[in-house]
């Protein structure tokens, strides 16, 4: 219910008649929601409560006018507050860009191989405490995983940690043709290198789990730390259906070694020459490997690839703002200074 007041003022009558109250507070005075003087009103208040959130402005505003659908905006003054943007304002989302094409065509193990180090970790070395740190290296196609535990991140422990990747069958063979070719990140840019980033955060979540705050030798970290690789590469790399017909699922384990079970897989040479003479030539061996391997490849594409092409799909892909030259952004630093 309005009433005018005696000077003319439109206010908004209630049940309150009685009360004790200010007659601003017991009878607000009504402003129009598109007026400029109201939002100039708004923003006042809101420096009045030390630029608080919605529901502070709004209850200091209702203490002496009401504005029709007065909560909108308010929170559109607070939008649009130079003080509130710079403390609350979030790092700006971009769309993903597409992945390179060395993550997404088939290729030995390790043949695309993210690097990192982790750490430190504290061992145990006869009664002293020493600094450790954790090598990692992770396949960018099969998201297969191997970790090497080294006193330093000196480049000479780094070379010991890569000679144990490249003593790898698989490995060798490609260096023999490829050779290697380095690409390094930009500094501070860790989302340039997601694949093996987010593989660090699960060792690190298996070290918390499992460590605590017990203090181990060198030796007991290194064991801890190969089977934690064991457990990482046995993971399966797309959904777990409940129902799924598929006998084994698809996990870095088996671009290793063709699985744990060599009687489903013959690989090895030895084995080749014992049944060639049993069931069949060695080419036609030799043939048979080449279909279990191209039928992995082919889950791989269907499982896992697909997998990523819908994980971070985005739904509204027009939301998210594209930077221009001239933007004012604000730049996140990892240390913040403390204000007091």
């Amino acid at each position: 219910m309005l009433y005018l007041d005696e000077n003319g003022l439109v206010r908004l009558g209630g049940r309150l008649e009685f009360c004790n109250l200010p007659i601003d507070e017991k009878h607000p005075l009504i402003l129009p929601k598109n007026s400029w003087l109201t939002t100039l009103i708004v923003r006042r208040e809101h420096n009045k409560v030390m630029h608080g959130g919605t529901a502070s402005t709004l209850a200091q505003v209702r203490s002496n006018y009401w504005i029709p659908k007065g909560r909108q905006l308010v929170k559109k003054v607070l939008r649009n507050c130079f003080i509130c943007r710079k403390y609350l304002a979030k790092p700006i989302d971009q769309l993903t860009s597409p992945l390179p094409s060395d993550r997404i065509n088939p290729t030995p193990a390790f043949s695309v191989c993210g690097l990192d180090f982790a750490g430190p970790l504290y061992v145990n070395n006869f009664g002293q405490l020493q600094k450790s740190y954790i090598v990692l290296f992770t396949c960018g196609v099969t998201r297969a995983l191997h970790l090497e535990l080294v006193s330093d991140m000196t480049t000479n422990s780094f070379l010991l940690a890569f000679r144990s990747i490249l003593s790898q069958s698989v490995v060798q063979n490609f260096i023999a043709k490829e050779r290697i070719f380095w690409k390094n990140i930009i500094e501070r840019s860790p989302w340039w290198g997601g694949f093996y980033e987010r593989l660090v955060r699960s060792v690190k979540e298996s070290l918390h789990k499992i460590l605590r705050k017990a203090l181990l030798s060198y030796e007991e970290i290194t064991t801890i730390l190969t089977e934690i690789e064991a457990v990482l590469n046995l993971r399966p790399l797309s959904y777990v259906y409940e129902e799924s017909d598929e006998l084994r699922l698809l996990t870095p384990m088996l671009f290793l070694n063709f699985g744990q079970n060599q009687s489903t897989y013959p690989v090895t040479f030895a084995e080749i020459l014992e049944n060639a003479s049993k069931k069949s030539s060695l080419l036609k061996r030799k043939k048979y490997q080449q279909l279990l391997l191209k039928q992995l490849w082919h889950r791989w594409k269907k499982q896992y690839l697909l997998y990523l092409q819908t994980a971070h799909s985005v739904k509204n892909p027009e939301i998210y703002p594209e930077l221009k030259v001239g933007d004012v952004v604000l730049i996140e630093e990892n240390t913040k200074n403390k204000l007091l």
